[in-house]
């Protein structure tokens, strides 16, 4: 019988997720498309923070009777919530792809040091920066703010990570 209810419990969740007319669920889905119709109008980007004034000219019809959409009409603050749509609607496919570059270096630095040096702070260095970009990129799916500070404190600190070289001892 547990197993039964779990499986309910599971079933509804699943459903909750895909169901429009579930306010949040609504909410993200016409987030998600206003974002994806703003970036192919927008390639280059609007700006950073321009795009909460500009979702609204790209909501899919069927959203336009949710409460917190009309919320953040009302207020021009419509943010995508999502942390890489938010970088490709305001800093375009350049700063994107800039973005990614530079997370992209950070790996190189720390995983060509570790094939070099197996030490345990080099170790360190790679599998934290490993879960790191796990949770980052998750969380990202859900947060869109880029002036959380934790956020550019933790890169910054992996990118200086990336570039410490121990001294060896002979």
């Amino acid at each position: 019988i547990y197993q039964l209810g779990l499986f309910s419990y599971t079933e509804y969740f699943v459903l909750k997720i895909f169901d429009l007319s579930v306010g949040s669920t609504n909410t993200r889905v016409a987030l998600l498309v206003a974002s994806i119709n703003l970036f192919t109008a927008f390639p280059l980007g609007v700006g950073m923070g321009n795009h909460e004034t500009m979702l609204i000219n790209y909501l899919p019809y069927w959203s336009l009777g949710n409460y917190e959409i009309l919320k953040g009409a009302a207020s021009e603050n419509l943010p995508t919530l999502n942390f890489w749509l938010n970088l490709l609607t305001g800093n375009g496919i350049i700063g994107f792809i800039l973005f990614v570059l530079f997370l992209r270096s950070i790996w190189n630095k720390i995983f060509t040091r570790l094939t070099y040096d197996m030490s345990g702070f080099s170790q360190f260095k790679s599998l934290s920066f490993i879960f790191f970009l796990i949770s980052f990129t998750l969380v990202s799916f859900a947060q869109s703010n880029t002036a959380f500070l934790w956020i550019w404190s933790i890169l910054g600190f992996y990118a200086a990570l990336a570039n410490i070289e121990l001294e060896k001892k002979d």
